[in-house]
């Protein structure tokens, strides 16, 4: 499965609120951490997460979703404007 997110990302949760509407839906809460994104990943089988739009994150969260992207083989793409 392949998803884009579009908007502007200032934390964490603002990213894995997106992320858990865009894969599930209402049907599932967003994930509250990483584990539950962990979770989220392997119950849906995302391969590609694309990021459009204003990416604010600070660097020490965005390289821990970064680990866990590439420990579970899903590429994360930053198409930052």
């Amino acid at each position: 499965m392949n998803i884009v997110l579009q908007g502007s990302f200032s934390t964490r949760q603002e990213f894995f609120d997106l992320l858990g509407a865009a894969a599930c839906g209402v049907e599932r809460p967003a994930p509250p951490n990483l584990d539950g994104m962990v979770e989220l990943i392997r119950e849906t089988g995302l391969d590609t997460i694309t990021v459009k739009g204003h990416w604010l994150v600070p660097a020490e969260e965005t390289e821990r979703i970064e680990e866990v992207c590439d420990d579970l083989g899903v590429d994360l793409r930053f198409n930052r404007r």
